[in-house]
């Protein structure tokens, strides 16, 4: 039964007297009268509003990095050779997704490859094109390279793509 009252943080329970690191957008500080009276009894705990990059680029990407990861894992878990070594990995995953064999994965294609791995849900044009602005270095109108994936997948930790 859901009751709107916070009972765990990440699966364990939540320890009322422990403070959490959370991602708030400072505008919040001030509008939400519980968060600015904490904000105002506490300041040492709030860092000063210029001091970190704002709340919805931050999300953007977690959300970005969250979906790559999925399209990944589910690429993988689809794939029979089973190859081994992440370059190899990357270059099942990259041929996966490009249908058409031109050596770019287009907006389409990846907008395809999302439904039909991770859902319709998964697959909106937003998400898909910041996606493709995540991974893209180039402004190519056909997609995102072969070079493009593999140079986002070695920016991310080993252990977030749960490579062997």
């Amino acid at each position: 039964q859901r009751t709107g009252v916070i009972e765990s943080i990440g699966g364990m329970p939540l320890v009322p007297t422990q403070l959490y690191d959370v991602v708030l957008d400072s505008w919040l500080l001030k509008a939400n009268v519980v968060l600015k009276r904490f904000a105002a009894d506490n300041p040492a705990a709030i860092p000063p509003s210029d001091s970190a990059r704002p709340a919805l680029p931050c999300l953007v990407e977690h959300f970005v990095d969250e979906a790559w990861r999925k399209l990944f894992l589910a690429a993988e878990s689809g794939d029979p050779s089973k190859p081994s070594g992440e370059a190899s990995k990357v270059e099942a995953f990259f041929q996966r997704l490009d249908v058409d064999r031109n050596g770019f994965i287009s907006e389409d294609e990846l907008s395809a490859a999302m439904g039909e791995m991770l859902g319709a849900e998964l697959a909106s044009s937003i998400l898909v094109s910041q996606c493709i602005n995540a991974v893209s270095t180039s402004a190519d109108e056909r997609g995102i390279s072969h070079a493009d994936v593999l140079r986002y997948f070695e920016r991310k930790p080993r252990a977030k793509l749960h490579w062997a």
